[in-house]
């Protein structure tokens, strides 16, 4: 992924117990937690989230995007970085 200074991207890293799974830049991502889905963008304000079963969907700054479907797990947004831990993640 490109990534020019007036790019509004920041990073992603999801994991599991046993490995790192997604890690780079984004654009924006959709979080499914138990309160509802959220989206995060660029500048996003600091959050922790429990995260329901659901479809997590990437968009890269070109704008391909990637879906993943996770049962649970624990969501956190500070200074332009999401940090997703999850029990089970597949790609879909």
């Amino acid at each position: 992924m490109t990534n020019s200074p007036d790019s509004k991207v920041f990073d992603l890293t999801i994991h599991t117990p046993d490995d790192v799974l997604v890690r780079g830049k984004i654009k924006s991502i959709l979080i499914p937690s138990i309160q509802g889905p959220f989206q995060v963008l660029y500048s996003h304000a600091p959050i922790i989230a429990a995260m329901d079963n659901g479809v997590i969907k990437l968009v890269a700054d070109n704008d391909l995007e990637w879906h993943y479907l996770v049962k649970g797990g624990i969501a956190e947004v500070h200074h332009n970085k999401v940090t997703i831990a999850v029990e089970n993640i597949e790609k879909i």
